[in-house]
């Protein structure tokens, strides 16, 4: 059996507290990422329908959501379901293929 001693299981707990960190800053890195991706589609959202002249109400209403739920799509907001921003995109003639 191997016997740790006090300096090792500070290392050891030093190793694990470390991974913790990494996954921690990975998850927030991703995490960032998707959130700059959906202000992203949020804008071109918003581009795409002023482009069109299209007023607010009408694009929400087209798109059978609120006029707050577009708001809150073109500002990229995270809490908005993801069929949402779909129904909006084919409102406006957006596809997902060229965003």
């Amino acid at each position: 059996m191997m016997r740790i001693t006090v300096g090792g299981e500070i290392l050891y707990m030093f190793l694990i507290v470390y991974k913790m960190y990494k996954l921690y800053i990975i998850r927030n890195i991703m995490n960032n990422s998707l959130l700059i991706q959906q202000l992203d589609l949020g804008a071109k959202i918003a581009a795409q329908r002023k482009a069109l002249g299209v007023r607010a109400q009408s694009a929400a209403r087209s798109a059978g959501i609120s006029r707050v739920t577009l708001h809150r799509i073109e500002k990229g907001e995270t809490s908005v379901s993801l069929g949402a921003y779909l129904q909006v995109c084919q409102a406006l003639g957006l596809h997902l293929g060229i965003l």
